[in-house]
């Protein structure tokens, strides 16, 4: 099961980056600075595949932040934190602190976006 799953994750990450690369060299960068990040960054995106920072949305709903209302009100600030947890090398420890329900006290332990995070406005989820 587990290796099904990772073998289609690779399959789906080596399908996107075939799809930006078909895009020719003046759309990459064209994109690239529509996003904000170098191109470089985008092709790195793109090998990692849509779930590479998928602890973000987990963190913050942990922390009672909304990721929805933050990408509307902040979203060059969620840009930049997505990136930065897609590149993260502490995945495994804070996947096991969201799932323990421990992370609201110990991802400014380890997270490279905690100081991003804790600069965010403070609106609680439920609002």
């Amino acid at each position: 099961m587990a290796f099904s799953k990772n073998l289609r994750g690779w399959r789906q990450r080596i399908s996107d980056l075939r799809a930006l690369d078909a895009l020719g060299s003046d759309a990459r960068q064209g994109l690239a600075r529509e996003l904000g990040i170098a191109e470089s960054t985008l092709r790195a995106l793109a090998a990692r595949g849509p779930a590479a920072s998928a602890e973000l949305e987990r963190l913050l709903k942990a922390l009672s932040l909304d990721p929805k209302r933050l990408a509307d009100t902040h979203p060059a600030a969620m840009r930049d934190m997505a990136v930065v947890c897609s590149e993260c090398d502490a995945k495994s420890l804070c996947r096991t602190d969201l799932d323990l329900h421990v992370s609201a006290a110990t991802y400014d332990e380890y997270c490279r976006n905690a100081q991003t995070i804790d600069a965010l406005p403070k609106e609680n989820i439920n609002d």
